[in-house]
């Protein structure tokens, strides 16, 4: 099951719809058919009105939706659950900071602590594979000229000599965000020789208690291998993004689906 998770605060917000209507205001993902990540907070809504009424438990974009109306762990009952009903009860995990954190430490120069936020990362927000965070900043790295690599065949940029790439066991070396974003995000797997990845068991343990893998649907996965290439060749690795944009309903980005 999701738990609640120590130093990860989660607060109820409540979101009353309009008889005639109104504008929930926010962008959602759903990862592994579990939860919902918030992808943006618009400006105008009954989320940003949230916001403004309740500056201490402020919405914003990176934090999960853990539960919608009592319903939990179902992506598709909370997406559903979103269009019909007339109020709305989120139970929202605030892990914007953890996500803003997780982008500014870049995997350089780590410290002893700096480990321990990647495990909470890996708890707060579990990666869409069961390779974790963690795990792969400990995977060895070398200097590009000492492996013979000039590009890295993810992000497709060249690379200095003295560029540090991250090596995994097949021995193929990639640029280490390029390969943390495959790695967790896509396949659990070499984007080159599809060799498997796998995390040592006493890795695998602490995360896998925190969540239930037998139910859940799987919007917005990358579920073909062709799907992920295409991402990873592109620089994407994203989710397929729904729009909470009316309380008749949710679409896609950029395509409506209320009536």
């Amino acid at each position: 099951m999701l738990q609640a998770l120590p130093g990860v605060p989660e607060h109820v917000v409540t979101i009353k719809k309009a008889d005639g209507g109104g504008k929930v205001g926010i962008g959602l993902s759903a990862l592994e058919g579990r939860c919902l990540r918030i992808v943006k907070v618009d400006a105008e809504g009954l989320m940003s009105t949230w916001n403004m009424e309740n500056p201490t438990k402020q919405v914003r974009r990176g934090d999960r939706i853990m539960e919608v109306n009592g319903i939990r762990g179902d992506a598709r009952a909370m997406i559903e659950a979103c269009k019909y009903s007339g109020n709305l009860q989120l139970l929202i995990r605030f892990t914007a900071d953890l996500e803003q954190r997780h982008r500014m430490l870049q995997y350089r120069n780590l410290r002893p602590e700096d480990f321990e936020l990647l495990q909470l990362l890996d708890a707060a927000l579990p990666a869409r594979t069961c390779v974790q965070r963690s795990f792969v900043v400990r995977l060895p790295r070398f200097k590009a000229c000492d492996v013979g690599v000039d590009k890295c065949l993810i992000c497709l940029s060249d690379c200095e000599k003295d560029d540090e790439l991250t090596q995994l066991p097949c021995q193929h070396c990639f640029c280490t965000k390029c390969i943390e974003m495959w790695l967790t995000e896509c396949r659990s797997h070499c984007p080159m020789c599809l060799a498997p990845v796998i995390c040592p068991e006493e890795d695998e343990a602490s995360p896998s208690a925190l969540h239930d893998d037998s139910g859940g649907s799987d919007i917005g996965r990358e579920s073909e291998d062709d799907d992920c290439s295409a991402l990873v060749h592109a620089s994407i690795l994203a989710s397929k993004i729904v729009s909470a944009t009316r309380c008749e309903g949710l679409g896609s980005r950029g395509r409506s689906l209320s009536a």
